[in-house]
């Protein structure tokens, strides 16, 4: 994900030696390696060299390409091919970025929690592949002492984001900042038992701002304030990742 890729590196760049690993060079202040996530040998070969023992898997397709297959390959055998890869490396935390829109039946939903269930018949391709891939990942909780964990944030948005429309429905959106923090939240909640009881391993959680928002009111934000857009502070994302769960 171009907008949520790169604020997960500047807000993981603590003194760590953060690579990235992607198909275009966008930046050149971090450890950049080129590789297809599809490929478990080309991904195990990245983490090799890299030396990388925790990963935040934040690939993004765009949505209406005319080969739906693509999302399948990407989604779903891109995260197979990653976890199988992790496991192959020792490394020990896998977050992936999972979507709400997996639980999107394009009627309107209101007050959903971890519980519902994965749609029965999926609304799109694209939500499907989600929710096989994050199925996959929370699946692979616990094997070899790989630690997972799905976050499923609503509408992303951010100083980086120049798509935003919509029509007139109030939607949940999640400022990117704050899927940041929930995946730094995230991070140091994926500790192996029994030394501590965690609620979070294997689990996805819901990720979102709390305040529903006319999709063109976000737009007057960016009017209004440009690249100095501010997120709403992260109201019960945190609270909730020692709790519920989808079943």
């Amino acid at each position: 994900s171009k907008i949520l890729g790169r604020h997960t590196i500047e807000q993981l760049a603590r003194g760590d030696t953060i690579p990235m690993l992607d198909i275009v060079q966008r930046h050149h202040d971090v450890p950049f390696y080129s590789g297809d996530t599809t490929d478990k040998w080309d991904v195990l070969d990245i983490l090799e060299r890299s030396g990388v023992t925790y990963i935040v898997q934040n690939a993004l397709l765009r949505r209406g390409v005319k080969d739906p297959s693509v999302y399948f390959r990407g989604y779903i055998e891109g995260t197979q091919a990653i976890v199988e890869a992790a496991i192959a490396a020792g490394v020990r935390k896998l977050i992936y970025t999972s979507s709400a829109g997996i639980i999107f039946d394009s009627t309107d939903i209101m007050n959903v929690n971890e519980w519902v269930p994965y749609l029965e018949k999926p609304f799109a391709m694209y939500n499907d592949s989600k929710a096989q891939g994050e199925k996959v990942m929370l699946e692979a909780n616990g094997k070899d002492g790989l630690l997972t964990i799905a976050l499923c944030p609503a509408g992303v948005f951010g100083p980086k984001d120049s798509q935003i429309a919509g029509s007139g429905s109030l939607f949940d959106c999640t400022y990117d900042g704050n899927i940041m923090r929930t995946i730094l939240f995230a991070g140091g909640g994926l500790v192996p038992p029994p030394s501590y009881p965690s609620a979070t391993n294997g689990q996805a959680f819901l990720i979102t701002d709390g305040e529903p928002l006319y999709i063109l009111d976000i737009t007057g934000l960016y009017d209004e304030h440009g690249q100095r857009l501010s997120g709403p502070k992260v109201q019960s994302a945190y609270e909730r990742l020692g709790g519920a769960t989808r079943v």
